[in-house]
């Protein structure tokens, strides 16, 4: 048997820290992906959910359990084309990130981005779910498995 653990390196949020989300306009803030809505309506239809919550939304994403921060990931991808990573800590928190990696493993949009670019992407879309202050910083989440 054999443990390996991992930190995520990026620049982005803690979701946990995200308070006060509107659950009508994150539905709303799907609405704006087309094809991600298609797949995010269809889940909400087999899992007969009506009016979704919070915890609803947690349970979308049940590879990772990364729930809404997966759907504001989804939805981020489909617009502006920029990848983000969803992740975890040993703590349960979960963050959205702009993650550190190897130049050839990013578009040439995400090569040109600067921080104050990635702030603006965060406060973009995040501001469309919440109104409180959305707080953008440099995170480096543990865990393992």
């Amino acid at each position: 048997m054999s443990f390996e653990n991992w930190h995520t390196y990026g620049y982005g949020v803690k979701a946990s820290e995200i308070k006060n989300i509107s659950m009508n306009n994150v539905v709303k803030l799907v609405q704006t992906a087309p094809n991600f809505a298609k797949d995010f309506n269809k889940w909400l239809c087999d899992c007969k959910i009506e009016e979704p919550t919070l915890e609803d939304f947690e349970e979308f994403d049940s590879d990772y359990c990364l729930g809404l921060v997966t759907i504001i990931r989804e939805v981020i991808f489909e617009i502006e084309k920029i990848e983000l990573t969803a992740c975890n800590d040993f703590d349960g928190e979960k963050y959205l990130l702009f993650e550190q990696t190897y130049p050839w493993k990013l578009s040439e949009l995400e090569k040109s981005l600067k921080e104050e670019d990635i702030q603006s992407l965060f406060v973009k879309y995040l501001s469309k779910i919440t109104d409180e202050a959305i707080s953008i910083d440099y995170y480096s989440p543990e865990n393992g498995g």
